[in-house]
């Protein structure tokens, strides 16, 4: 991945975990064989946007006998995000049927995201009760399950309840993390006083980056998939790399054209990644 080869890393993981999976013995699973391996690939492979391969691994896990419900809690966060909201509920009830820390895996919350309500006699009103009901979830945990439960009144039109979960959630949000108002403008004040940068790369016909910026629920994904229909587009999702690149900048001053052109080459390098072929805009 720190070269780009996210792809070769993708199959060399798939290869490791899924082709050469054998079947978990009952003497294995009486052991609890630790699956800590399989986690931390899957988790690799979703911080790279490959998300479909960390579903793959999970569903192996699965498959093969695994009754461990952080696996299924990971398989079905893969799954919401893949569409697959049936399945999603599937292995969602699994982990909260099989653990009690469930809760604050925001298990209650995911439910809530697979689900359009149509009336609060659904079963899974009860189960969010019985969340709120518990005396040892944390505060973050409590947090996403409001802000699941607001979701699922609006679903089914009362809206008083909502509001009334939403503030409450909104509230332990402030409290979990708290934010200044004057050091906010302060920032935003300075960043809209700094010049721009003087320093310009000359633009290049191969290859140009699209990103794609707007606030959640506003269409920002859709849009992505929708221009990676065309050719010679490739849709590389949420990447992280911007901002630590963009840590290597000096903090007082303009960086000059070399420090830049060594950014924009490895920007470019995880762009590409190496299944880039020959697209010329990338989705970021």
């Amino acid at each position: 991945g720190a070269v780009g080869r996210t792809r070769a890393a993708a199959e060399a993981l798939r290869g490791a975990f899924i082709d050469h999976r054998q079947p978990i013995e009952a003497s294995m699973i009486d052991r609890q064989q630790p699956i800590e391996a399989s986690i931390q690939a899957m988790e690799w492979l979703a911080e790279c946007e490959r998300k479909a391969d960390a579903a793959a691994i999970a569903a192996a896990e699965i498959a093969a006998g695994c009754v461990d419900p952080r696996i299924h809690a990971y398989a079905a966060t893969y799954a919401i995000q893949l569409g697959e909201f049936a399945r999603a509920r599937e292995r969602y009830l699994y982990a909260y049927a099989h653990s009690a820390q469930a809760p604050e895996w925001n298990v209650p919350f995911g439910l809530a995201s697979a689900q359009r309500y149509r009336d609060a006699s659904h079963a899974d009103f009860a189960l969010f009760q019985e969340c709120l009901a518990r005396p040892d979830i944390s505060q973050k945990a409590r947090m996403m399950l409001l802000f699941g439960l607001g979701k699922a009144f609006d679903d089914v039109g009362d809206v008083a309840q909502a509001v009334q979960c939403l503030r409450e959630a909104n509230d332990l949000a402030r409290t979990l993390w708290p934010l200044s108002r004057k050091q906010w403008r302060r920032r935003v004040a300075a960043r809209m006083q700094a010049r721009p940068l003087a320093v310009r790369r000359a633009p290049r016909a191969d290859f140009t980056p699209l990103f794609i910026v707007g606030l959640p629920r506003s269409g920002t994904t859709l849009t992505a998939e929708l221009l990676s229909r065309y050719p010679r587009v490739r849709n590389r999702g949420e990447l992280r790399w911007i901002w630590k690149l963009a840590q290597r900048l000096p903090q007082n001053g303009a960086p000059d054209l070399a420090l830049l052109d060594e950014l924009a080459a490895e920007y470019e390098m995880h762009l590409r990644e190496d299944d880039g072929g020959d697209a010329r805009w990338f989705i970021d």
